[in-house]
């Protein structure tokens, strides 16, 4: 059965494939393409430890190719999706802050986003939240990878279930608020509803905070 060792595994940003029947005749390849590629008359012993311990059969290599392209696809959707809601959580952060505003204007404001946004941004979040959760599932025997990935899925949660259990009793007595007569007490509701949108804004850009920095420790670790 053909033995196989990918240059990448041990550090270099290299594409060689070091190819024997035996791991022999893999590290010999090594040994020699480190002569004249990276310069080394000889490989250091903790640097052929390395190559040792990176040497897979052909077959197992192909596997494990599939997985890492499998968690490369799903950590990007949970970065694209989380992307999606802390972008947004942002904007309307910017956007929807009552102060200064009329009562008549923040209740049309509202009643259009909430007719807007009532069925895109759950979905949003759920796959947000799925992506990010199947990643760390993916994850589990790297760390710290593991742990950020976890920690990320648990920010996306908790803006998820500050909007359903904050934002969402609120909005659904907006929808039912006149816009030429709100209640009187529309500023102490929107003061509230800004506070939650506060918490949900960070713990969703927390959440993808921590899903770039766990992208790139995955990216700097070798395959």
């Amino acid at each position: 059965m053909t033995r196989k060792m990918n240059c990448r595994d041990v550090g270099p940003d290299c594409d060689f494939v070091a190819r024997g029947e035996t791991d022999e005749e893999v590290m010999g390849q090594v040994a020699e393409h480190a002569r004249t590629s990276h310069g080394m008359d000889e490989v250091p012993p903790e640097l052929a430890e390395k190559a040792k311990a990176a040497i897979r059969d052909e077959s197992e290599l192909g596997s494990t190719e599939e997985t890492d392209m499998t968690r490369s696809i799903v950590l990007f959707a949970a970065l694209f999706f989380t992307a999606l809601i802390a972008g947004g959580a942002v904007v309307i952060w910017i956007d929807y802050n009552p102060s200064g505003m009329s009562a008549a204007f923040y209740v049309e404001k509202m009643q259009h986003a909430i007719q807007v946004f009532t069925i895109p941004f759950p979905t949003i979040v759920i796959l947000s939240l799925f992506f990010s959760a199947a990643s760390a599932f993916l994850a589990r025997r790297d760390r710290p990878g593991f742990y950020l990935l976890v920690a990320a899925s648990s920010c996306v949660l908790a803006a998820a279930l500050i909007t359903a259990f904050g934002n969402i009793p609120i909005n659904n007595q907006i929808k039912t608020w006149s816009i030429a007569s709100p209640p009187s007490s529309w500023v102490e509701l929107s003061a509230q509803w800004w506070q939650f949108q506060t918490a949900r804004t960070i713990a969703a850009v927390s959440g993808l905070a921590l899903l770039i920095l766990a992208a790139l420790i995955r990216r700097e670790e070798p395959r």
